[in-house]
């Protein structure tokens, strides 16, 4: 079993490129990924004590390009990048990427 056929879903990424004048967040591009996506519900302490909720976990391929505060929307529901992980094997190359979602508050 291939990591592609993993990939059955589909979902769309929009790249974040900063602020406008009223401090909401701006996208340039737009595209469509083949995916695995995955909702959870998974809650992170942060070293100031704060609480993050982690909604979903997402994994595409090693060639995807894709950053923290990003857009990614799947199934009708938008969220925001929180995390961004490369899966490294032996030799020192990247398998896959894996991605925690939050969802998007407007």
């Amino acid at each position: 079993m291939t990591l592609a056929s993993l990939l059955n879903q589909t979902a769309t990424i929009y790249n974040h490129s900063g602020f406008d004048s009223y401090g909401r967040a701006s996208f340039t591009t737009s595209s469509s990924i083949s995916c695995r996506f995955q909702q959870v519900t998974k809650r992170r302490m942060l070293p100031n004590g704060a609480v993050l909720t982690i909604d979903a976990k997402m994994w595409v391929p090693a060639t995807q390009t894709i950053s923290i505060d990003d857009k990614v929307t799947y199934d009708g529901t938008d969220y925001k990048v929180i995390s961004v992980n490369k899966a490294i094997k032996q030799e020192g190359t990247t398998h896959h990427i894996s991605i925690e979602l939050q969802k998007w508050l407007p």
